[in-house]
């Protein structure tokens, strides 16, 4: 059955290269670079940087979502020195984070691993046997990380924690309220020239998403039509399969910046 689908995947994938055509790539890729540009990142400079982290740590790159990409460029065009993760996850991205801002302090927050409902549990594995769960090597390894600083609690509890950070990761719960409250909390805790990137962005609904829903394009949304933050989206892969969808139907990340004078407001 794993073989078939397999075949069937690869099936899917060369359909979709024949599909796509060179005119359409390009224009995909040029609106891609032209968002990093937006952000004051080049695009080609910041993947190389990635690549250049990768090849440090001695590990293959497991994901190619372009939040790495992201983070990369921010650190050569911002100084770095608190990080929060909110969604720690199997911990890949903490550990990149880590040696990609080595004299930065990561803070990552996830839900204690008993806390975990079974209907969670199984849309993890409906994408992958294990995803989004951390396994104990996984904390045992961070916590030798001498810049990272493991937190195992609901990240609702960020609402009565104090900080200041300079660039944060949203990607735990996907959906309303705690979404919300996620975003809120980091915008009280970032620096006015901080960045929060902010994982899988719907701009509608899709009843076949098991990650992500149209709440949290929602809720950012709201903050820019307030006035309160600046919003960029960023194609969250630039793969065949991302490249011939419908703008509509791409998944997302959002990179939202406090709008001058509004920090002390929050």
């Amino acid at each position: 059955m794993k073989l078939l689908k397999r075949l069937a995947s690869k099936l899917r994938h060369i359909v979709a290269e024949l599909r796509l055509t060179q005119s359409k790539r390009n224009q995909v890729l040029l609106n891609h670079r032209q968002a990093f540009k937006d952000l004051g990142i080049c695009f080609d400079a910041a993947s190389s940087r990635v690549h250049a982290v990768f090849n440090s740590l001695g590990v293959e790159r497991r994901d190619t979502s372009m939040h790495y990409e992201l983070f990369a460029g921010f650190s050569e065009t911002q100084d770095v020195g608190n990080i929060l993760e909110i969604g720690t996850a199997g911990g890949y991205f903490t550990h990149y984070l880590a040696a990609l801002f080595p004299d930065a302090t990561i803070e990552t927050w996830d839900l204690p691993a008993s806390t975990l409902t079974n209907s969670t549990v199984e849309a993890y594995n409906r994408i992958s046997e294990g995803y989004g769960l951390q396994p104990e090597s996984s904390r045992q390894f961070l916590d030798s990380l001498k810049n990272v600083v493991q937190i195992q609690q609901d990240s609702t509890r960020l609402a009565f924690k104090s900080g200041s950070f300079d660039l944060v990761w949203v990607d735990g719960d996907h959906t309303f309220p705690v979404v919300a409250f996620d975003v809120i909390n980091a915008l009280r805790m970032t620096k006015p020239s901080g960045r929060i990137c902010i994982d899988d962005i719907r701009l509608r609904e899709s009843r076949r998403a098991i990650l992500g829903s149209q709440e949290t394009f929602k809720t950012v949304r709201h903050l820019e039509g307030s006035g309160l933050v600046s919003l960029q989206l960023v194609m969250k892969r630039i793969d065949t399969s991302s490249m011939l969808k419908d703008p509509g139907s791409r998944k997302y990340i959002a990179v939202i910046q406090l709008i001058a004078g509004d920090s002390a407001q929050i």
